[in-house]
């Protein structure tokens, strides 16, 4: 138990120094919010029964009650619901919280999640649109002469209803609206330029699409995406070096895509973004960017070069950190030469720089 209680004490340290979430990406913040909601619930059931075994319920009140405003108080209770995944009775405490206040922008967004939760992204958009309105409102009502930043609440209702319109398959305004976040003083908006990026490709525009990708964040799928794109922009040797530098990000995806699929036991980067699992979130989003011949004849002629495998072999190798290295030690390998770059390989496989 101590060293439970010292793990809880490093955690508040922790979060006690972040203040700045923004900086953190769209899923880190959803994955942070529900393991953080979580710990509420969890938390006021022990506090309660902390409460009953030192002292008796009929002398003593308990602090959470008489501390926390009726507000603050029914916050923590449809959050703990979220937690739970008790989604009717999240829904209905935000509901009351709304009906309350019209323009509570807190609960707005978290009965928006409710909804999302529950697959209706529709209602989800509806309620992220309230909440942003709120946000605007507030921001209008603030009466201070200087601009204000955006509050964190109102950039969360801006990227809420983007995603919604985005999985509604209505890009236009989604688009504007991720183009919106990436103009306002936010510490991090990357994972808005790739959504952009994404959009306009999806949408026959690979030139803008290249401008986004190479403003976002490095990840797999935006190598990916990129690759495709200088593809179809004609700059095939870019368009090979970026797909192998990929494929060592995230070979799960290549595999897929080839129709080769590699062993869920192989990873060739560490953490999620080397992982089936995010294989298989790429695939769901930007699959149907891969349905033309020429996408699948890229992919083919790289993945399926045995001299792209032999220098993903050597890098494992080079890399003895490197989870596939680890997850293929049976496999025999060439020592790494050095002399082979993912630019090399590219001009081997297209032909020529030209």
């Amino acid at each position: 138990m101590n060293v439970l209680l010292d793990l809880l004490e490093d955690a508040t340290e922790l979060l006690d120094n972040l203040d700045d979430v923004e900086e953190l990406r769209a899923s880190t913040r959803r994955r942070l919010h529900r393991l953080l909601t979580t710990l509420i619930s969890r938390s006021s059931e022990l506090v309660e029964s902390l409460e009953e075994h030192d002292e008796p319920a009929s002398e003593v009140g308990s602090p959470v009650e008489s501390e926390v405003e009726p507000g603050e108080a029914r916050l923590q209770r449809g959050l703990a619901a979220l937690a739970r995944d008790r989604l009717d009775d999240a829904r209905d405490v935000f509901r009351e919280a709304v009906e309350e206040d019209p323009h509570d922008i807190e609960s707005l967004n978290h009965l928006a999640l409710t909804c999302w939760e529950s697959g209706d992204i529709a209602a989800a958009a509806t309620w992220y649109e309230r909440a942003m309105q709120a946000g605007l409102r507030n921001l209008e009502s603030s009466g201070d002469s200087t601009p204000k930043p955006p509050s964190r609440d109102y950039v969360q209702a801006i990227e809420g209803r983007a995603l919604a319109l985005y999985r509604l398959g209505e890009l236009d305004e989604a688009a504007s609206l991720f183009e919106a976040i990436v103009g306002m003083p936010v510490a991090k908006s990357e994972g808005c330029r790739y959504l952009v990026g994404e959009i306009r490709h999806r949408q026959g525009r690979p030139g803008e699409a290249v401008d986004w990708y190479r403003s976002a964040a490095p990840e797999p799928s935006v190598w990916y995406n990129h690759a495709l794109a200088l593809w179809q922009l004609d700059a095939p040797v870019d368009a090979a070096e970026m797909l192998i530098r990929a494929f060592r990000a995230n070979r799960h995806i290549a595999g897929r895509l080839a129709g080769d699929p590699v062993s869920t036991d192989e990873k060739n980067a560490a953490g999620y973004l080397g992982s089936p699992g995010y294989a298989d979130e790429y695939m769901d989003a930007c699959s149907g960017l891969w349905s033309s011949v020429e996408a699948t004849e890229l992919i083919a002629d790289c993945w399926n070069d045995p001299n792209v495998q032999r220098y993903l072999d050597e890098r494992d190798t080079l890399d003895p950190e490197s989870p596939a290295s680890s997850s293929n030690s049976g496999r025999e390998r060439p020592a790494y030469s050095g002399d082979t770059t993912p630019r090399s390989l590219a001009v081997t496989i297209v032909g020529s720089e030209s």
